[in-house]
């Protein structure tokens, strides 16, 4: 919810990344635990699984993810996560491009959030080929779907690379454009060269608490546009 704030009506967000020392969240097959038994059992096996990153908290996936580079060991661990601990992870981008927009912005600042971004992507890749189709991911398949099993397919969790495209392209939005007139609702855009030390870039929302999310969908508009080469 801190974050669906950030992105759907630019709102500052209320929990600080620093704060963020809780556990990342355990997989679908715990949630979906016939009894309290199977529900410690699985809990349990999770934990004292061979994967090092259940042990993380989410700011040390999001500090991880951060890494100019990470190799494929590392890649596979994060990826093993699952849908919803990723969705927290791309969903962490936009609060950080919020601060990045109201701070003394430097291109610098910007660098480890790309680098969360590019890692991200490869991460989710990952997660889609190896992971997504079985448990404890996973508790159905197109092959054992029911009427009476749709409710445990993967949830909103599923649309992440959707949240991640868009904190990608505002990104590039910041880097590459620059607004030349604020009046108007996202100012006329030109292309710029980027200073190694300096952004002058306007903040892409003008317009703080907006309930009725017009900014982000006019946003959203403005980038369906974009011809990708």
């Amino acid at each position: 919810m801190n974050n669906a704030f950030v992105i759907f009506n630019n709102l500052p967000p209320r929990l600080m990344i620093k704060e963020a020392t809780l556990h990342l969240a355990c997989p679908e097959a715990c949630f979906q635990a016939t009894d309290g038994a199977d529900c410690v059992n699985k809990i349990r096996r999770w934990y004292l699984g061979t994967s090092p990153g259940t042990q993380l908290s989410y700011l040390e996936g999001i500090e991880l993810i951060r890494q100019e580079s990470m190799s494929v060991e590392i890649q596979c661990r994060c990826a093993f996560l699952g849908p919803l601990n990723l969705f927290a992870l791309t969903s962490s981008l936009h609060g950080l491009i919020f601060q990045y927009q109201h701070c003394f912005r430097e291109q610098a600042q910007l660098v480890p959030i790309r680098n969360a971004a590019k890692n991200w992507g490869m991460i989710w890749q990952m997660y889609s080929e190896d992971f997504s189709a079985s448990p404890p991911h996973a508790m159905v398949t197109e092959d054992t779907m029911t009427i009476h099993k749709m409710c445990n397919r993967v949830g909103f969790m599923r649309h992440a690379p959707e949240f991640w495209l868009l904190a990608k392209l505002m990104m590039d939005r910041i880097t590459n454009c620059k607004v030349l007139e604020p009046r108007e609702p996202f100012g006329s855009l030109v292309p710029e060269t980027p200073s190694a030390t300096d952004d002058s870039t306007e903040p892409i929302y003008h317009e703080y608490d907006q309930t009725s999310m017009q900014q982000v969908n006019d946003l959203i508009t403005i980038l369906q546009r974009i011809h990708i080469q």
